[in-house]
């Protein structure tokens, strides 16, 4: 079991490996996936209400990005010595942040502040860096910055079509491909017909 996390209860080896957990020490994932569920649900779950709070000037994003970073400071720590590791929990961190700050409405500044960041910690997986920028690209859109919505999405289009043209994929890795491909180029003809 040792350095595996395979979360039973979450559905085995493809989430792990799908979400980058499946290097760390089994004991050290398993806390964190039970700290960081808690606190996304509690952004989320009271959605409505902070809103509010903030519009009132009650409540701000620095009270989100605190509990997010002061987790991602304990997990860090704890996979000291291991830097894909530490780089990973920075790039969870940075991803659920990306994404409370959608459900929570924040101004467009916050989300480019944190979808620049997560540029910057890259991406573990193909199937990360599509799923990311295809929420980017609709906050975009959302917010009327279709050129920048064109310009996250055209490099990921391009690479998920170099990987769909290499030869031997299995018929999984092939309707994957395929999906994404049609998922992306779709919101990039909408963000073309405002644009036009």
């Amino acid at each position: 079991m040792g350095s595996k996390i395979v979360a039973e209860s979450k559905g085995g080896d493809d989430i792990a490996e799908l979400m980058g957990y499946d290097k760390w020490p089994f004991d050290v994932s398993i806390a964190f996936d039970r700290a960081l569920g808690p606190v996304v649900i509690k952004y989320i779950k009271d959605r409505k209400k902070l809103i509010e709070d903030r519009n009132n000037g009650t409540f701000t994003f620095d009270t989100v990005i605190a509990d997010f970073r002061n987790l991602e400071a304990e997990y860090v720590e704890r996979l000291q010595g291991n830097a894909e590791n530490m780089q990973q929990v920075r790039r969870i961190i940075t991803e659920r942040l990306l994404m409370v700050s959608e459900a929570l409405d924040e101004p467009f500044e916050t989300h480019q502040q944190l979808w620049n960041e997560l540029q910057q910690l890259g991406f573990y997986r193909i199937e990360r860096q599509c799923t990311n920028t295809l929420n980017f690209a609709r906050v975009c859109r959302e917010h009327g910055k279709t050129d920048l919505g064109l310009e996250v999405l055209d490099p990921v289009i391009a690479e998920v079509e170099r990987l769909r043209a290499k030869p031997n994929l299995t018929k999984w890795a092939t309707e994957y491909y395929d999906q994404e491909i049609e998922s992306l180029q779709k919101l990039r003809a909408r963000l073309e017909a405002e644009r036009a």
